[in-house]
This record gives structure tokens, sequence and C-alpha cells, in this order.
């Protein structure tokens, strides 16, 4: 258990590096302006609705990346912790209730 609460701790502590956040951004804003230049000739006046669409996407995956980036909190997106953590406490209760009744059954036997 305390492995694992370190390693959450390490996730939780750890950011993204701001220079890899904003060079993300830059270079979808250039790959998302310079888009349309090559696609013009193909699709005509359909390139924006297009473009649009596709820089939608990609900005969205983006968002989803800093969404998940720290997963622990309260946000809707947030692991949700608190059941997990009841849901451990109740079969953990179980397995030393459970192993309880067998010990107390085995000296009974005896």
């Amino acid at each position: 258990m305390v492995d694992a609460l370190g390693a959450c701790e390490r996730i939780l502590m750890t950011p993204m590096p701001i220079a890899y956040a904003l060079h993300l951004k830059q270079l979808l804003l250039l790959y998302c302006l310079s888009l349309p230049f090559q696609m013009v000739e193909g699709l005509g006046w359909m390139t924006g609705p297009i473009v649009g669409l596709l820089a939608f996407m990609l900005f969205g995956v983006e968002e989803i990346g800093i969404e998940i980036e720290n997963p622990f909190g309260r946000d809707p997106n947030d692991l949700p912790l608190d059941v997990i953590c009841s849901k451990m406490k109740r079969n953990i209760a179980d397995l030393i209730q459970s192993a309880q009744d067998n010990h107390g059954l085995s000296h009974e036997q005896t």
C-alpha cells in the first residue's frame, strides 16, 4: 500500500514541463495554419470546414492530455478514489472477518 501511495504521489507531484506544453501548442497551431495551403487544391471550398474539424480534433486531443495529466482531485474526470478506497476497505474487512471465522473454526475442531 505504501508503494502504491508513493507512486500516486509521484504522479501528482510531477508536472508537465511548461516548455513541452507551449511547444506542443505552437506546433499544433503552426500545423493547423499551414494545413489549408496543402489541402485547398484538392478540396476547394471544403478546405475551411475540413481544416476547422481537423483543428478541433487535434486541439481536443491536446486538451485531453492536459486534463488527464493530474488524475487526482474532485473534478468529474478525476479518478473516483473515494469509491475505490471504500471498496478496498470493505474487501479488507471481509477478508479479516473471514480469516477470524476460519481461525476460530480450526481451534474449535482441535
